[in-house]
């Protein structure tokens, strides 16, 4: 082979010369035609060389006809010559009839030479209609079917994605928000809202839902922010709503007096005088008020009417204790829908199958034949490239999967996660606080019998004051509550009433956790994808828009990815097939072609046997 010298195109300012080797001679069709082919000295050559190494010859003169074999000859070129040879070393590649007098005599012939300069100066090459049309009998579509205008819907490109191209997969969505610096991880639960067949794809229509929705109600993760706020400065729920309702006047606080609760907060915090309410001050000293001024200065009069409408029940003018305490509530929420995003990403990354999970469970890095321990999961989360690897999360997402309360996760335990479904667990709460109404007295009667049950269980003298997951379980199960919602997951239950507070599990349930499912609704604590259509119509001017920009962004990156694949089962299908040896037997007859050897002086046909 010759080598040249080629410059490839630079891709930065320095420009980079690589050694390239090209093949002097060019895949098409080869002829050349000399003399009257009436005349003795009439000589003709034809000859294919295609692409994968094979060839097609045909010399001819007034006595002789040199032809190759069917199938049997591949071509190469060595130094400065060109070399059809037998494709197999034990059968000849090439058969030469030649005439004398009356008779025929055909001999076999294993290679055939020429030099490179005589085929590329004397013959002529004519390119195959491939390179000229590449898609013989291809009739192209439409511009308008085609993906960008350019791609075709049946293009092998297309066949890795997980989805129709008509459609954005879930994770390419939260990617594309992430990409234009988008606080994400403080607006999983609006996405929710977006995939509600929760089928993994979003489409345009699915978009376009969010503008259907009713008055936005407040977000988990702004009334989580806002309980953490308050219990930093307040030290409890209880004490913050004594000094709102001790401002209000009464027991009970109308959207009026919470609005100027928190205008007395901001103006606490541009003044060096601190006022009081019932004997506490409306501003903690040092860093625990820092949370609650935050709060404030990132929140609007709107924003905060809408935490009021979350926890005023049904259309009520003013809350309670009862609902103010019921902050913790969306703090489990917020915990569910965090878990079901680790859940969408296992499925859109990896797969549904246990199979999957087993696998995933394992790259997490658990020690053999242990769990995962809290650090353990989040370093192992965040190798994997889990996005909510870090922080709150990830927190979230342990403490709802350590189901033994142990402080570690097992693969049985990380298995149940296959099966999770958030709307079930608040469906099923829901179902839980009316049997618990109905047919156990009200909540706190039903407290009483689960301290009852875990007083026998443990054989104490008196009823304690927490009650275990056992003595739930029993106490609901002998009531007949299974039968009321037999696929309830009464382990789910107990974390999610556990996870209120926001401390770590410790696998006893108090009185003030439980009494909080007083204040439960499905659909108060469902939130509003308000929010995020908010943000999407700043960013992008409105959802169709942003499902466009959205969708070619995630397409081009998934075309390329396409091509690339691809490109590469090609080139493994091509190293992994075995390929002809092209060694021949050094013993075997060999020629030169008679039209070459008429331009090179005292060249010769050599001896066939």
């Amino acid at each position: 082979m010759r080598r040249l010298h080629g410059q490839a195109i630079p891709h930065q300012e320095d420009a980079v010369t690589r050694l390239v080797s090209t093949c002097p001679i060019e895949p098409g069709r080869y002829t050349l035609e000399s003399g009257k082919s009436t005349g003795y000295s009439y000589k003709k050559l034809e000859m294919k060389l295609h692409v994968d190494g094979k060839c097609v010859y045909k010399e001819e003169s007034k006595s002789s006809l040199l032809r190759a074999v069917p199938n049997a000859t591949v071509w190469k070129v060595e130094s400065d010559l060109l070399v059809l040879d037998s494709l197999k070393p034990t059968t000849p590649g090439f058969v030469l009839r030649e005439s004398r007098g009356n008779k025929s005599l055909e001999r076999k012939v294993y290679r055939v030479e020429m030099p490179v300069s005589f085929v590329r100066g004397s013959c002529k090459f004519t390119p195959f209609e491939q390179q000229k049309r590449p898609f013989l009998g291809h009739q192209p579509h439409d511009t308008s079917t085609l993906i960008f205008g350019v791609v075709d819907p049946e293009s092998p490109a297309l066949r890795g994605l997980r989805c129709r191209p008509d459609r954005l997969p879930y994770h390419a969505f939260e990617r594309e928000l992430r990409s234009q610096g988008l606080p994400v991880d403080e607006i999983l639960t609006d996405f929710h809202f977006v995939d509600r067949d929760a089928d993994g794809l979003v489409s345009v229509e699915d978009m376009r839902r969010l503008e259907t929705y009713g008055n936005p109600a407040a977000a988990p993760e702004v009334l989580e922010e806002l309980r953490e706020a308050l219990v930093k400065n307040f030290a409890t729920l209880a004490n913050a709503f004594e000094v709102l309702s001790a401002m209000a006047g009464a027991g009970r606080v109308t959207t009026a007096e919470f609005q100027r609760f928190f205008e007395k907060i901001a103006e606490a915090s541009n003044q060096g005088e601190v006022p009081r309410f019932a004997g506490r001050p409306l501003l903690a000293q040092g860093e625990r008020s820092q949370s609650l001024k935050d709060w404030v200065g990132n929140t609007d009069p709107d924003a905060r009417a809408a935490v009021f409408a979350t926890l005023c029940p049904g259309d009520g003018e003013a809350i309670e204790l009862a609902d103010f305490l019921s902050l913790n509530l969306h703090t489990a929420v917020l915990a569910l829908r965090r878990l079901e995003h680790f859940q969408h990403w296992i499925f859109e990354g990896f797969g549904r199958s246990s199979e999957v999970f087993r696998k995933v469970f394992k790259a997490l890095g658990p020690p053999e034949g242990k769990g995962l321990s809290r650090k353990a999961f989040a370093e192992g989360t965040k190798a994997l490239g889990y996005p909510g690897a870090d922080g709150r999360v990830i927190r979230s997402v342990f403490s709802l999967l350590d189901r033994n309360f142990d402080g570690e996760i097992s693969a049985r335990e990380f298995l149940k996660l296959l099966e999770f479904r958030g709307e079930d667990v608040l469906r099923n709460l829901e179902a839980l606080k009316r049997f618990v109404d109905t047919m156990l007295g009200g909540i706190d009667a039903c407290f009483a019998k689960f301290v009852e049950r875990e007083r026998a269980l443990q054989g104490l003298p008196a009823s304690p004051k927490t009650a275990s997951y056992e003595a739930f379980q029993r106490t609901c199960v002998q009531a007949g509550f299974s039968k009321v919602a037999p696929k309830a997951d009464l382990k789910m239950l107990f974390l999610f009433l556990h996870e209120m507070p926001g401390r770590q599990a410790t696998g006893y349930l108090s009185f003030s956790e439980w009494s909080l499912l007083k204040g439960f609704q499905s659909k108060a604590i469902a939130g509003s994808p308000a929010r995020l259509r908010r943000i999407i119509e700043e960013v992008y001017g409105n959802v169709d828009e942003a499902f466009q920009r959205m969708h070619t962004a995630w397409l081009r990156r998934a075309l390329a990815k396409g091509l690339k694949q691809t490109a590469l089962a090609g080139l493994m299908h091509c190293v992994l097939t075995p390929k002809p040896s092209l060694e021949r037997a050094p013993s075997r007859a060999a020629g030169s072609s008679f039209l070459a050897d008429s331009t090179r002086p005292g060249s010769r046909m050599n001896n066939c046997r």
